[in-house]
């Protein structure tokens, strides 16, 4: 599924910042004839200052009150870090977002098209690598290459699918310890972040679940001790198989 996530590339915020995004959020909807739009900060009191300076504070209140609000013919809608919602089928404007916010957003899976205005552009970084997010109104940039080789990638393919997309359960846990052991010291280099962004992008895992793997990624790497239950998961060739898998492709 394409997405098309950007960012606008300054700091700290301003009222133009806001008017762009609540633009693109406006201008989406319309191109792609959805009635409903999504506003999404971490909590509602964010909505004040800057927000509430380009959209009024009468819209405002409106929004924190859980109220109808038409922009445009356009329904806006608002959710914070804490609110439950599990997918969405329009666009997305995150402003000045944390990483849980981020997050939240991100374990929808039906989202395509995402605007972030951020507060620190270094805290939305793995972010923007994740999704290789464009800087909004530049020149598009070549994409990040991942770090991580085919036989890592073909190793995470299939630990995707012998596990419940997270390492929760005992044997899942195991499973991943035991994965990332053996290409580790068959003298692969793993690299813990571009495996959360796999799982993210690729194996379409909640970040949550991502990032546990990337902190027993990175704790194996240094040679930390990780308690698993039960023995070995993977048959001792189980490297070979995946680099006979691959080369008969």
């Amino acid at each position: 599924m394409k997405r098309n996530y950007f960012y606008i590339n300054k700091e700290f915020g301003d009222e133009e910042s806001v008017k762009i995004g609540l633009n693109w959020l406006i201008s989406i909807c319309k191109l792609k004839k959805n009635g409903q739009a999504l506003l999404a900060v971490i909590q509602k009191e964010n909505l004040k200052g800057m927000i509430e300076n380009v959209l009024n504070r009468s819209i405002i209140n409106k929004l924190i009150l859980n109220k109808d609000v038409i922009l445009e013919n356009i329904q806006l809608k608002v959710i914070t870090e804490k609110e439950r919602l599990y997918d969405w089928k329009g666009p997305i404007l995150i402003a000045f977002p944390n990483k849980k916010l981020l997050d939240k957003i991100d374990s929808m899976p039906s989202v395509v098209d995402v605007l972030v205005i951020p507060y620190s552009l270094s805290e939305i970084q793995y972010w923007i690598n994740t999704w290789n997010a464009q800087s909004f109104g530049e020149k598009r940039s070549e994409e990040r290459q991942s770090s991580l080789s085919s036989l890592t990638k073909e190793a995470l393919k299939m630990l995707v699918n012998s596990t419940n997309k997270g390492i929760i359960h005992p044997l899942d846990k195991a499973k991943t310890v035991d994965l990332f052991k053996k290409l580790i010291y068959s003298g692969e280099k793993i690299n813990a972040d571009d495996v959360r962004v796999w799982l993210v992008r690729e194996g379409e895992w909640k970040p949550k679940n991502a990032d546990d793997v990337r902190e027993l990624v990175e704790k194996i790497c240094v040679g930390k001790n990780i308690k698993t239950i039960g023995k070995s998961f993977w048959e001792d060739n189980i490297l070979d198989q995946l680099r006979a898998k691959m080369n008969e492709v």
